[in-house]
């Protein structure tokens, strides 16, 4: 109960304890046994945004003073890439990559994967025009990871990350995109842009500014944009 800071509520009632102290009780007991390894089935999924953090934490400070074994499993792509030293990605019941946090969010090895660690845009009718750059209608786009067996002249997909469209200041450097403002929005600590690039209708595309722009810039506003080729793959349809 000490190592769960939960000492000082071991009288009260278990219908008198929040969710996050539940879970810490849950947690107790599992940790009684000293298991040599632990399972974790979505443990998070029904506590608010504050108190999954809180638990995020004290997982991985158990972990490491503990020294167990844990297969966590998670529908959330942050609970991942925060615990875990190894990462399985399951597609109906298919495993379709295993490897590090770092491998899998910089190097997926499939669509599926991409899509499931944020990398949300998709810009549909793209060619690889030579390892790391692709055609998508007239633009020509940076690309940090393609797909197994991709190469120069295949038709595909390019998939972004919604922080490789990265919108400038009233700039106009010169790999630099126009785009339209369609909607604009404040994410937590960020703005949020929903945009479609000029020459290219098929597909819209999010891009996140990593702070509060103010005032929110209003739908039909030119901006312009450029690409960072980490967090952007190409692969065949």
């Amino acid at each position: 109960m000490k190592l769960v800071d939960l000492e000082h509520l071991a009288k009260r009632k278990p219908r008198a304890l929040s969710g996050g102290q539940q879970q810490r009780v849950s947690l107790a007991r599992a940790l009684a046994v000293e298991p040599v390894l632990m399972l974790f089935d979505e443990p998070l999924s029904n506590l608010d945004a504050r108190l999954k953090e809180l638990m995020l934490k004290e997982i991985r400070a158990l972990h490491r003073s503990l020294g167990f074994t844990a297969v966590f499993v998670t529908h959330d792509q942050n609970e991942a890439l925060y615990l875990a030293d190894k990462i399985a990605v399951l597609n109906k019941g298919r495993i379709e990559q295993l490897g590090s946090p770092e491998e899998i969010v910089s190097r997926p090895a499939t669509p599926f994967v991409a899509d499931f660690f944020g990398y949300t845009n998709r810009l549909a009718d793209a060619r690889l025009i030579e390892p790391g750059k692709a055609q998508v209608g007239p633009m020509t786009l940076p690309v940090g990871h393609t797909g197994s067996g991709c190469k120069p002249g295949d038709r595909g997909v390019v998939l972004l990350r919604p922080n490789a469209v990265q919108v400038e200041d009233g700039g106009s450097g010169r790999d630099a995109v126009a785009a339209t403002v369609l909607d604009s929005r404040y994410y937590g600590g960020v703005t949020e842009y929903r945009l479609r690039l000029e020459g290219y209708s098929a597909d819209d595309i999010t891009a996140v500014v990593p702070r509060l722009v103010q005032p929110l810039p209003a739908e039909g506003t030119q901006v312009r944009v450029h690409f960072v080729p980490d967090s952007i793959a190409f692969f065949h349809e």
